[in-house]
């Protein structure tokens, strides 16, 4: 609570605040958490919040918690974690700075150069869900008062939010949050732009 504290009373950070906040936390690691939680428009972030770090100096890294309620619209969901508890006021501070919003940027250039597209999500998607036994998927719903025909929707419920649309959409927030010009973004996500 102490690096949210300082990012409170220091909404647009100096160099040396941002330094500060840079030295206690991974911010390559901050960007890619905001990236997938965007992309899985986790409508149950707040509270959900988890970072962990290795040791007493060690930086604090970003963990993704509790993503059950996500994947419910097709679209991406940046507004929805830019206006999470607690972590929101971290964020904002840094997207202040020009470094961050490059960083960020650049962080999910290298997602969609490295597999982070709409067809390769739903390949992966299928693969873990092909080996499931059906036997253990009914017990589990049955703990949870669903129906496997409920968890057999959902499924299709996902797959059919896994569009270029979803991307779009996306990349429109990433331009937004980082204030990139459009010649920037078709730069970096020349495939999609």
């Amino acid at each position: 609570y102490d690096l949210i504290s300082y990012a409170m009373t220091h909404p647009h950070p100096s160099d040396e605040e941002y330094a500060y906040i840079a030295d206690r936390l991974d911010l390559d690691s901050l960007a890619g958490w905001m990236a997938l939680q965007a992309w899985f428009n986790n409508l149950d972030i707040n509270g959900n919040i988890r970072y962990v770090r290795l040791s007493e100096s060690a930086k604090w890294q970003m963990v993704l918690y509790d993503l059950d309620y996500s994947m419910l619209t097709e679209a991406a969901g940046w507004d929805v974690m830019m206006n999470s508890y607690q972590i929101n006021i971290i964020m904002r501070a840094l997207l202040s700075r020009e470094e961050f919003c490059r960083l960020l940027l650049d962080r999910c250039a290298e997602m969609t150069e490295n597999g982070f597209t709409t067809g390769h999500i739903l390949s992966v998607f299928d693969e873990l869900i092909l080996p499931l036994d059906e036997a253990t998927i009914r017990k589990d719903c049955a703990c949870w008062n669903e129906s496997y025909d409920q968890w057999l929707h959902n499924l299709d419920a996902v797959r059919s939010h896994l569009t270029d649309a979803r991307m779009a959409h996306w990349l429109l927030g990433l331009q937004t949050l980082t204030h990139a010009s459009n010649e920037e973004m078709h730069r970096l996500f020349p495939e999609y732009y």
